[in-house]
Protein backbone atom coordinates (compact mmCIF):
# COMPACT_ATOMS: atom_id res chain seq x y z
CA UNK A 1 0.00 0.00 0.00
CA UNK A 2 1.49 3.47 -0.86
CA UNK A 3 2.46 5.40 2.46
CA UNK A 4 -0.02 8.72 1.88
CA UNK A 5 2.08 10.24 4.98
CA UNK A 6 5.38 10.27 3.06
CA UNK A 7 3.66 13.37 1.07
CA UNK A 8 3.29 15.69 4.05
CA UNK A 9 6.25 14.56 5.72
CA UNK A 10 8.80 15.75 2.93
CA UNK A 11 7.70 19.14 3.39
CA UNK A 12 7.61 19.38 7.54
CA UNK A 13 10.31 17.39 7.66
CA UNK A 14 12.45 19.65 5.48
CA UNK A 15 11.41 23.11 7.00
CA UNK A 16 11.97 21.78 10.46
CA UNK A 17 15.15 20.50 9.56
CA UNK A 18 16.26 23.69 8.10
CA UNK A 19 14.40 25.72 11.15
CA UNK A 20 16.84 23.67 13.53
CA UNK A 21 20.01 23.85 11.76
CA UNK A 22 19.79 27.83 10.86
CA UNK A 23 18.92 28.33 14.79
CA UNK A 24 21.88 26.27 15.75
CA UNK A 25 23.92 28.06 12.99
CA UNK A 26 22.87 31.63 14.41
CA UNK A 27 23.64 30.33 18.02
CA UNK A 28 26.73 29.38 17.37
CA UNK A 29 27.67 31.61 15.76
CA UNK A 30 26.92 34.33 18.14
CA UNK A 31 29.01 31.96 20.75
CA UNK A 32 31.90 31.66 18.62
CA UNK A 33 32.62 35.25 17.80
CA UNK A 34 31.70 36.08 21.10
CA UNK A 35 34.62 33.61 22.29
CA UNK A 36 37.15 34.67 19.25
CA UNK A 37 37.08 38.50 20.65
CA UNK A 38 37.39 37.42 23.88
CA UNK A 39 40.34 38.00 25.07
CA UNK A 40 40.79 35.23 27.90
CA UNK A 41 39.42 32.56 25.60
CA UNK A 42 41.86 33.47 22.44
CA UNK A 43 44.96 33.69 24.33
CA UNK A 44 46.55 30.87 22.22
CA UNK A 45 46.55 30.35 18.25
CA UNK A 46 45.23 26.52 18.79
CA UNK A 47 42.13 28.20 20.54
CA UNK A 48 41.66 30.36 18.02
CA UNK A 49 41.88 27.63 15.33
CA UNK A 50 39.95 25.73 16.81
CA UNK A 51 36.95 28.34 17.29
CA UNK A 52 37.59 29.11 13.80
CA UNK A 53 36.87 25.55 12.63
CA UNK A 54 33.98 24.83 13.84
CA UNK A 55 32.45 28.25 12.92
CA UNK A 56 33.52 26.82 9.30
CA UNK A 57 31.80 23.33 10.15
CA UNK A 58 28.78 25.20 10.69
CA UNK A 59 28.79 27.06 8.07
CA UNK A 60 28.76 23.58 5.93
CA UNK A 61 25.10 22.73 7.62
CA UNK A 62 23.54 23.88 4.70
CA UNK A 63 24.65 20.61 2.16
CA UNK A 64 22.56 18.55 5.71
CA UNK A 65 19.40 20.00 4.41
CA UNK A 66 20.33 19.22 0.48
CA UNK A 67 21.13 15.71 1.40
CA UNK A 68 18.02 15.01 3.28
CA UNK A 69 16.16 16.57 0.28
CA UNK A 70 17.53 14.22 -2.19
CA UNK A 71 16.94 11.34 0.06
CA UNK A 72 13.48 12.45 0.36
CA UNK A 73 13.55 12.38 -3.03
CA UNK A 74 14.79 8.78 -4.05
CA UNK A 75 12.19 7.60 -0.96
CA UNK A 76 9.46 9.07 -3.14
CA UNK A 77 10.77 7.35 -6.08
CA UNK A 78 11.55 3.69 -4.26
CA UNK A 79 8.12 3.87 -2.95
CA UNK A 80 6.24 4.60 -5.47
CA UNK A 81 8.64 1.49 -6.90
CA UNK A 82 7.48 -0.87 -4.30
CA UNK A 83 3.48 0.24 -3.60
CA UNK A 84 3.09 0.10 -7.61
CA UNK A 85 0.34 -2.37 -8.65
CA UNK A 86 -2.37 -0.15 -6.54
CA UNK A 87 -5.27 -0.04 -7.56
CA UNK A 88 -6.26 3.16 -9.71
CA UNK A 89 -9.32 4.41 -7.34
CA UNK A 90 -6.07 4.90 -4.75
CA UNK A 91 -4.95 7.51 -7.39
CA UNK A 92 -7.50 10.24 -6.06
CA UNK A 93 -7.06 9.79 -2.72
CA UNK A 94 -3.31 10.37 -3.56
CA UNK A 95 -4.20 13.44 -5.19
CA UNK A 96 -5.96 14.95 -2.33
CA UNK A 97 -3.14 14.04 -0.07
CA UNK A 98 -1.15 15.65 -2.91
CA UNK A 99 -3.11 18.71 -2.55
CA UNK A 100 -2.88 19.20 1.30
CA UNK A 101 0.89 18.32 1.22
CA UNK A 102 0.61 21.54 -1.25
CA UNK A 103 -1.33 23.69 1.17
CA UNK A 104 0.94 22.59 3.97
CA UNK A 105 4.24 23.03 2.54
CA UNK A 106 2.59 26.48 1.16
CA UNK A 107 2.13 27.20 4.62
CA UNK A 108 6.00 26.38 5.55
CA UNK A 109 7.34 28.44 2.67
CA UNK A 110 5.28 31.65 3.57
CA UNK A 111 6.62 30.94 7.52
CA UNK A 112 10.61 30.73 5.76
CA UNK A 113 9.77 34.16 4.32
CA UNK A 114 7.59 36.67 5.48
CA UNK A 115 8.75 35.91 9.83
CA UNK A 116 11.86 34.79 9.37
CA UNK A 117 12.90 37.81 6.97
CA UNK A 118 12.40 39.92 9.19
CA UNK A 119 14.24 39.01 11.92
CA UNK A 120 18.00 38.54 12.92
CA UNK A 121 18.29 35.38 11.55
CA UNK A 122 17.64 37.04 8.24
CA UNK A 123 21.48 37.89 7.33
CA UNK A 124 22.16 34.08 8.24
CA UNK A 125 19.38 32.85 5.95
CA UNK A 126 20.97 34.71 2.82
CA UNK A 127 24.85 34.17 3.96
CA UNK A 128 25.11 31.14 5.52
CA UNK A 129 22.15 29.29 3.75
CA UNK A 130 21.61 29.55 0.20
CA UNK A 131 20.48 25.80 -0.70
CA UNK A 132 18.20 26.17 2.13
CA UNK A 133 16.63 29.15 1.69
CA UNK A 134 15.81 28.26 -2.15
CA UNK A 135 14.73 24.97 -0.98
CA UNK A 136 11.93 26.36 1.56
CA UNK A 137 10.87 29.52 -0.05
CA UNK A 138 10.01 26.92 -3.77
CA UNK A 139 9.25 23.99 -1.15
CA UNK A 140 5.53 23.76 -2.93
CA UNK A 141 6.61 23.04 -6.23
CA UNK A 142 9.48 20.40 -5.22
CA UNK A 143 6.77 18.55 -2.61
CA UNK A 144 4.14 18.78 -5.76
CA UNK A 145 7.51 17.88 -8.00
CA UNK A 146 8.34 15.05 -5.34
CA UNK A 147 4.71 13.63 -5.74
CA UNK A 148 3.87 13.35 -8.96
CA UNK A 149 7.59 11.67 -9.80
CA UNK A 150 6.76 9.13 -6.85
CA UNK A 151 2.85 8.90 -8.53
CA UNK A 152 3.56 8.31 -11.76
CA UNK A 153 6.51 5.31 -11.28
CA UNK A 154 3.76 4.12 -8.96
CA UNK A 155 1.13 3.70 -11.94
CA UNK A 156 4.12 3.15 -14.65
CA UNK A 157 4.80 -0.55 -12.66
CA UNK A 158 1.20 -1.17 -12.34
CA UNK A 159 0.88 -1.18 -16.46
CA UNK A 160 4.94 -2.60 -16.78
CA UNK A 161 3.51 -5.58 -14.46
CA UNK A 162 0.27 -6.42 -16.01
Amino acid sequence: MVEYQDILATGVILFVLALGIVIIHYATDTVLVDMITNPIINDSNTTVGVLQDTKDLTNRFDYIVFGVFIGLILSAIVGGYLSGGAHPVLMFIYFLILVVAIVVASLLSYVWLEPLSTSNLATTISTSFPITNHLITYLPIYVSGISFIGLIIMFLKRFATS
